[in-house]
């Protein structure tokens, strides 16, 4: 979230100020900004058919005063406390840690690019593969030992972890890294950051408590999964819409599947 969308500069003015009108109305500012900012953590801070107009889903209005008086009585811990009215499913925590290492890495003066050179495959020795190694590892394809590996040889470790980053990425996962891999990996890290906070918003447009069995299509991945007591019981491939008719963003109920069968011969 931003800070600007929560009046912070003009609650550090009133802040300071501490004359009773002042106090007035960093009274109402607090107010406001807490309720805002819980509402924004719970249901997104933008209105999804405002951002896509094939999107079927309305914004939620924010209803839950009371838990949120709960986090100003004394004793509570109001930074945990909001952490609570954000998405608790596993995939939107994992974004959150993604973004937090993004975050760092962006602090850090992101990731150098990478040269385009020979094609990385097994056997070849190249100056780029120990960057690549570094780049596997901070994707998580690579455990993190093998940043110690100085070896310039494209070995059996590297091109399973290529595979992996390939699939990842809708790229055929043969573990040759050519260009169309080298692209992506120089992708830089804002247009990431920026990646993952759009995800992140989607996944608080979508239902508190998606049950304990359910179905969900992920159009980037195009791949449907079966979703039952935390396990995923089924994937199978899906196809995307086209332009004049892309495929809809939605969120319902399931009451039967219907299947076809080819005819006889």
């Amino acid at each position: 979230l931003s800070p600007a969308d929560y009046a912070f500069p003009d609650i550090e003015t009133r802040w300071y100020a501490r004359d009773v009108k002042s106090l007035a109305e960093l009274d109402i500012l607090l107010s406001f900004s807490l309720i805002r900012a819980a509402g924004d953590l719970m249901n997104g801070r933008a209105n999804p058919k405002n951002v896509d107009t094939h999107t079927l889903i309305d914004r939620r209005s924010f209803t839950e005063f009371e838990a949120l008086n709960s986090l100003l009585r004394p004793g509570a811990y109001l930074a945990a406390g909001l952490e609570s009215f954000e998405p608790q499913h596993p995939e939107y925590k994992k974004l959150s840690q993604a973004l937090e290492a993004l975050l760092r890495m962006k602090a850090g003066g992101g990731w150098p690019m990478m040269k385009m050179g020979a094609i990385l495959k097994p056997g070849v020795s190249h100056s780029d593969v120990p960057l690549f190694r570094q780049r596997m590892v901070e994707l998580g394809h690579l455990p993190s030992y093998e940043l110690s590996n100085g070896s310039t040889m494209y070995d059996s470790a590297l091109f399973e972890a290529a595979k992996a980053f390939q699939a990842n990425h809708k790229l055929k996962p043969d573990g040759l890294i050519g260009p169309r891999g080298y692209a992506v990996l120089n992708i830089p890290v804002e247009t990431r950051i920026d990646q993952l906070r759009a995800t992140l918003e989607k996944w608080r447009w979508l239902p508190r408590d998606l049950g304990q069995r359910y179905m969900i299509v992920n159009l980037a991945q195009q791949e449907l999964r079966v979703i039952e007591y935390n396990r995923t019981m089924l994937a199978m491939r899906t196809i995307n819409g086209k332009l004049l008719r892309p495929t809809p963003v939605m969120v319902d109920t399931m009451t039967g599947v219907a299947t076809s069968r080819a005819p006889s011969q």
